[in-house]
């Protein structure tokens, strides 16, 4: 794999690390507002559309801003995000 390849990682590896705060912030809305109105699975469906909402326009803006540079990138990209994802989740979740 060439520098700037490993470079590209780099900056998408890096690029995961907003989706965290992220997250904590789609969690703090729940608690804080339409989790104490609703019902535990209604919470929760919400909670997961908002998540949803929320990372699917981070992830847009960072994939316009550096657009891989084929499907191979993309899947890599896709699977690099998913790893850093249950890495997280197991070692602080």
């Amino acid at each position: 794999m060439s520098r700037s390849a490993w470079t590209r990682r780099a900056l998408y590896a890096l690029a995961w690390l907003p989706m965290v705060p992220i997250a904590i912030l789609n969690g703090a809305l729940r608690q804080g507002s339409y989790g104490q109105h609703l019902a535990e699975l209604t919470a929760d469906q919400v909670s997961t559309a908002t998540a949803l909402v929320l990372l699917g326009v981070y992830m847009r803006a960072v994939i316009r801003r550096w657009p891989p540079r084929g499907v191979g990138e993309a899947l890599a990209i896709g699977f690099l995000w998913l790893a850093l994802t249950l890495a997280f989740e197991f070692l602080f979740g």
